[in-house]
């Protein structure tokens, strides 16, 4: 697994007056003025966060945030405000539901940083974070999911003569392998994808786009049991291009609408990593170690059980543990999928179109065999990006229904770390000042200040030990500030 240079690019946008903004609006300011009450209180500085604005939008559920905190905090605290969506404290009938929306309020932090993880209900959403020695701090999230037509449609595809119960994949012992295990780890596989494709969008500095997957009546995942017209002894004798032809043709003939790409999951029968055109194929050997929802990811993504020894399958690039063949399937499923949307693989070692999607836990993780994960080495390209960013199938936020803040000179700025130097893009000219903070909000140096033209500026950073550290891009005109977390090993 070759390791490469240089650290993710993580910036936001901060606009501290649109909380106020939010209350002005009668229909959500009883819901927000419930969970007022919890936003400042403590003393200590904000918890800053490095990857969301405040009031932003998005179009997908699982929302990633993370941010910079000090280097001894241990582990931040989420909760949600009372716009929430119900987290049952039991699990309802299996039959009821299929994947179980489940809340998560410890996350761990390291290194001076954070990573935490939410369901998002429809509409806004109000995030309380807190950590010891900081005030809490409240994010406001406004989930609004794409109207658009174009679909991804998971397929679990059985043999005609197979048995729906009580096992469709291999499994350790005492772990789950049935029907409904197989779509909870798939369905909430889906919304990963979901939240990776966007993260890794807005990281190569495109807005966030994604993959959108077909949801059910009750707003799920959907994800489809499939009997092919073969039986499994005639499938098991075809090779995996023969499969993906076999399919592809079962599919389109019957649940083909012109706005679907298939994501085609093979039960059992057979291996395979192909895509192109409207289907993505890719087999489940690796099911065994995927989470079937939020409570398990980190778990799963920890877990170092050898394959071996439980007689399952690797395919974890060498790595030979329980989390590296979830990482690398649920990356080459990624792989295969970008490939059904027209990208082709490519020669940069750790873009996903190639080998970085054996490191697909490191956009959730801190840390990767109990030690820091310092190089993400998992992005889209500049060619991947592009591609993605003009796919009818990857999809931006539907239509908002809170009313848009007026923008001001940096709300389309990028910051981003370029070795030794800070990188400043902007689209129109404006007066700023550019500061380095600590971790904990101190201000250590002022880089530089004054009036800029429409375009990129490159400043160097002073000497910093190792630790974490936040960039700030504050503007005259208005009160929004550019941020990025740059973390020095």
């Amino acid at each position: 697994m070759p390791p490469t240079a240089g650290l993710p690019v993580e910036a936001v946008f901060s606009m501290k007056s649109l909380a106020k903004w939010l209350l002005a609006l009668a229909p959500l300011a009883p819901s927000f003025a419930r969970a007022e009450s919890a936003c400042g209180q403590g003393t200590g500085p904000d918890i800053a966060i490095t990857n969301l604005a405040q009031g932003e939008t998005v179009g997908y559920e699982l929302l990633l945030i993370k941010g910079a905190v000090a280097a001894n905090i241990e582990s931040v605290n989420l909760n949600l405000g009372d716009n929430a969506i119900d987290y049952a404290s039991e699990p309802p009938p299996e039959e009821d539901r299929v994947f179980l929306p489940r809340m998560v309020h410890d996350w761990p932090a390291g290194g001076g940083r954070f990573k935490a993880i939410v369901h998002l209900a429809k509409g806004p959403n109000r995030i309380v974070l807190s950590a010891p020695g900081y005030r809490t701090r409240c994010l406001d999230i406004n989930y609004a999911p794409s109207a658009s037509t174009y679909r991804t449609r998971i397929v679990f595809v059985l043999a005609k003569d197979a048995l729906e119960d009580p096992s469709l994949f291999q499994s350790a012992p005492g772990d789950s392998s049935g029907v409904v295990s197989a779509k909870r780890r798939l369905g909430f596989g889906a919304l990963l994808i979901e939240t990776a494709m966007a993260e890794l969008m807005y990281q190569a500095n495109y807005p966030r786009r994604t993959v959108h997957f077909r949801r059910d009546s009750r707003d799920q995942v959907d994800v489809t049991l499939f009997h092919s017209k073969r039986t499994d002894t005639e499938l098991r004798s075809k090779t995996p291009d023969q499969l993906y032809d076999l399919f592809r043709g079962e599919l389109d003939s019957t649940l083909q609408d012109g706005h679907t790409k298939f994501l085609c999951m093979l039960g059992g029968f057979g291996s395979g990593a192909l895509g192109g055109n409207n289907q993505a194929m890719f087999g489940t050997s690796t099911l065994y170690s995927w989470a079937q929802g939020l409570d398990e990811l980190i778990p799963r993504f920890s877990d170092s059980r050898k394959p071996g020894e439980f007689k399952l399958e690797d395919e974890s690039a060498f790595r030979n543990t329980f989390w590296s063949n979830y990482s690398t399937g649920i990356g080459a499923t990624l792989h295969e999928l970008g490939h059904a949307l027209g990208l082709p693989n490519l020669d940069e070692p750790d873009d996903v179109m190639q080998r970085g999607f054996d490191r697909f836990n490191r956009i959730f993780m801190l840390k990767e065999e109990g030690t820091l994960i310092t190089d993400q080495a998992v992005h889209y390209g500049t060619t991947s990006a592009d591609l993605l960013s003009r796919s009818p199938w990857v999809v931006a936020a539907g239509p908002v229904s809170l009313k848009p803040q007026a923008r001001a000179p940096g709300t389309d700025a990028r910051l981003a770390r370029v070795g030794d130097r800070i990188s400043l893009q902007l689209p129109a000219a404006a007066r700023l000042s550019l500061d380095l903070y600590s971790a904990r909000g101190a201000k250590l140096a002022r880089i530089a200040t004054g009036s800029m033209a429409a375009g990129p500026h490159s400043f160097r950073l002073p000497h910093l030990e190792p630790g974490v550290y936040v960039c700030a891009a504050r503007f005259a005109a208005g009160a929004q500030a550019l941020r990025l977390a740059i973390a020095i090993p």
